[in-house]
C-alpha cells in the first residue's frame, strides 16, 4: 500500500501528522494548504512518491509557495530565494537521510530575498 505523509509546523513547535492512503493525497494537500494559509508563520511538509502531484496541487492554493526538492542545496534556496513555505520531497527519489537533511534545511533558513516573487 503506498501512502502520502504530511507534516505541519507552527511557532508553538506542534507537529500535526496527516497519514492517508494514496487516495488521500487530495486531502492532506488541502489540509496543508489551509493550515499553512492560517498561520503565516507556518510551514508544510509534503511527501509522496516523486512530490510532483502533491507540489502541483499545493501552488494552487492562495498563498501557497511550494518548492519541489531533491537536495538540501534546492531546500535551501526554496526558502531563501523564494520563501517558499511548503516543500515537497519524492519518497521514491530521495533516501531517508537525504529527506532529513531537506526538511532540516528547510525548516531553518529564513527567506531574505523576494526576487522570484513578482
Amino acid at each position: 500500500t503506498s501512502y502520502q505523509y504530511v507534516f505541519f509546523f507552527n511557532d508553538t513547535a506542534t507537529t500535526e501528522i496527516y497519514t492517508e492512503q494514496i487516495v488521500g493525497s487530495v486531502r492532506c494537500v488541502q489540509e496543508t494548504g489551509l493550515n499553512v494559509q492560517r498561520e503565516p508563520s507556518a510551514r508544510g511538509v509534503l511527501i509522496c512518491g516523486t512530490g510532483i502531484g502533491m507540489s502541483m496541487s499545493a501552488n494552487k492554493f492562495k498563498g501557497i509557495r511550494c518548492g519541489l526538492c531533491d537536495d538540501d542545496y534546492t531546500a535551501y534556496n526554496a526558502r531563501k530565494q523564494n520563501d517558499c513555505n511548503v516543500v515537497a520531497l519524492g519518497g521514491w527519489v530521495v533516501g531517508q537521510g537525504v529527506a532529513f537533511q531537506i526538511v532540516d534545511t528547510f525548516l531553518n533558513t529564513e527567506a531574505v530575498s523576494y526576487t522570484h516573487l513578482t
